[in-house]
């Protein structure tokens, strides 16, 4: 995708905001580039919009970028409006005339209209295009394959609060539908999705009155699967318990540090054996595993029947 941002939906619906992360303003530029950023660079922070007018002009520099390495430069280049609508990314043959490329069109409100890449067959573009409702909600997605004059199409229905309420994939003469349903605080409760033979799977949740996740009670994929969860006060998962037919045959446990980093999991099955995560060394303390700015240290699994009292891998 072009820019920094992930896609918020399929096929294509990224807004320019992230794109371009600096720039939150409208972004139903004329799609003509009128500034492009060659990378490696000191800083791309190093240019600002210009009050007075569209163009960006560069800030006082401490010190001149360090030169480009032949080969390495990705050219970034946008509209009037701020928006990233170009990106040449850096040479990939010796003669450095080969440089993958990819362009967007934005809809007024800022979102990727058009998204055109570059493909592996020379001459070609592979392209995506999206459209949204009057909300900027996407509603459908169109490419990059096609089968003859049969373009892959997606298609999405939202409820009034702009919840995905059924997608429809359209295959070469037909369509596969999945749904999802919500209750009253717009918890996902249910979700049906085709399978190759016509048939239907359906998957069902239960929430508590906190809107956490509670426990499971259907799984398409294994009739008689239950799965129940509990919560500390706070809101982090204590525990999993996987059922068949109403007999547990896992628990899986967890435990946090005061800090609110992961300390420890730990799966127990109905026989009793054990497999862990150790988020500390050996021998060392249980909350000695992060650093100070919470950056994980060092994780163990192990395994055996004493949960990570007993050193089985390292």
């Amino acid at each position: 995708m072009i820019g920094t941002g992930a896609s918020s939906e399929s096929h294509g619906g990224k807004r320019c905001d992230e794109a371009h992360p600096r720039r939150a303003s409208d972004c139903a530029g004329s799609g003509q580039a009128i500034v492009s950023d060659r990378l490696p660079r000191r800083s791309r922070d190093s240019f600002e919009k210009n009050p007075t007018g569209p163009n960006r002009s560069l800030k006082q520099a401490q010190a001149p970028p360090p030169p480009a390495a032949p080969g390495a430069v990705t050219d970034l280049y946008y509209d009037t409006a701020g928006c990233l609508v170009r990106r040449v990314d850096p040479a990939t043959d010796a003669a450095g005339t080969v440089r993958a490329e990819v362009q967007a069109d934005y809809t007024p409100q800022g979102a990727v209209s058009v998204l055109r890449e570059t493909s592996s067959i020379a001459g070609q573009w592979r392209t995506t295009r999206a459209a949204y409702n009057a909300h900027g909600e996407q509603t459908a997605g169109f490419g990059p394959r096609s089968i003859g004059a049969e373009e892959a199409r997606t298609e999405m229905d939202r409820n009034a609060f702009g919840e995905v309420t059924a997608t429809r994939r359209r295959l070469v003469g037909k369509w596969l539908t999945s749904t999802t349903g919500y209750d009253t605080a717009g918890n996902k409760k249910q979700v049906t999705q085709p399978t190759g033979n016509g048939a239907s799977l359906e998957s069902l949740y239960r929430y508590d009155a906190l809107g956490r996740l509670a426990e499971q009670t259907k799984d398409p994929s294994n009739p008689g699967h239950t799965v129940d969860y509990s919560y500390e006060n706070e809101g982090a998962q204590l525990t999993r318990v996987d059922k068949a037919a109403g007999t547990v045959e896992r628990t899986t446990t967890t435990a946090y540090n005061p800090d609110g980093t992961l300390q420890s999991q730990v799966a127990t099955d109905r026989g009793g054996a054990t497999l862990s995560t150790c988020n500390w060394a050996a021998g060392q303390s249980p909350t000695s595993g992060y650093d100070a700015d919470h950056n994980l240290l060092s994780s163990r699994t192990v395994g055996g029947t004493t949960g990570c009292g007993v050193s089985a891998f390292k």
